[in-house]
C-alpha cells in the first residue's frame, strides 16, 4: 500500500494486477502492458502509466528506445518481472528489447520479485535479463530441486504460492 510498483507483461501479470484491483489499496503502478493498464484504468486509489514504445504481440508488452527514455524518469520500490526461463546463470526472454527493458527495470527498483510457473526452470531463452543474485524473491507453484539450489546459491528468497484451481 503506498508504493510505485512495477507490472510487467503477460499472463501471469494480468491476473496478478486482476487481483491487486479488488485490494482497495493505494499504489501507482507503472506497466509495459496495454492490457493491464486497461485492467486498472477504473480502480480507485491505483494511479497507472502504461510506458510508449514498440508492442510486440506475442507478449501483449512495450518495449524498444523510447520505453527505455520513458523508465529513466523513475524509481520504483517493488518490480514484479515476467521471465521465460530461469537457470544458475540467468533470468531469460524471448525478446531482445524485452530483455533490455526488465534490466533496466531492475536497476531502479528496491526490491525485484520474479514470478515463474515451474515449467520454466532449467530453461534458458534467447536474451538475457539478469542474473539469479539481482532477484530478491521468487514465487512459483512448485519449486523443484534445481531452484532451491540457485536460490540458495544466489541468497534469493523463495515462495511456493498455492495455485487456484480455475473455475
Amino acid at each position: 500500500d503506498g508504493e510505485a510498483i512495477f507490472l510487467d507483461c503477460g499472463t501471469t501479470m494480468h491476473h496478478f494486477a486482476q487481483q491487486l484491483a479488488t485490494r482497495g489499496l493505494q499504489l501507482t503502478v507503472l506497466t509495459n502492458s496495454p492490457s493491464i493498464g486497461e485492467c486498472l484504468a477504473d480502480v480507485g486509489g491505483i494511479t497507472h502509466i502504461v510506458l510508449g514504445g514498440q508492442i510486440r504481440r506475442k507478449s501483449g508488452g512495450i518495449s524498444g528506445p523510447l520505453a527505455l527514455e520513458i523508465v529513466n524518469q523513475f524509481s520504483i520500490a517493488t518490480a514484479f518481472i515476467g521471465a521465460s526461463g530461469i537457470t544458475e546463470e540467468a533470468i531469460t526472454v524471448a525478446d531482445y528489447n524485452e530483455a533490455q527493458l526488465k534490466a533496466s527495470i531492475i536497476k531502479r527498483t528496491q526490491k525485484v520479485i520474479v514470478p515463474i510457473d515451474h515449467s520454466k526452470i532449467g530453461v534458458f531463452d534467447f536474451a538475457r535479463v539478469c542474473e539469479p543474485r539481482d532477484i530478491d524473491i521468487i514465487v512459483t507453484d512448485y519449486a523443484d530441486d534445481r531452484l532451491k539450489h540457485i536460490c540458495k546459491d544466489h541468497a534469493v528468497k523463495l515462495k511456493e504460492a498455492a495455485v487456484q484451481p480455475s473455475t
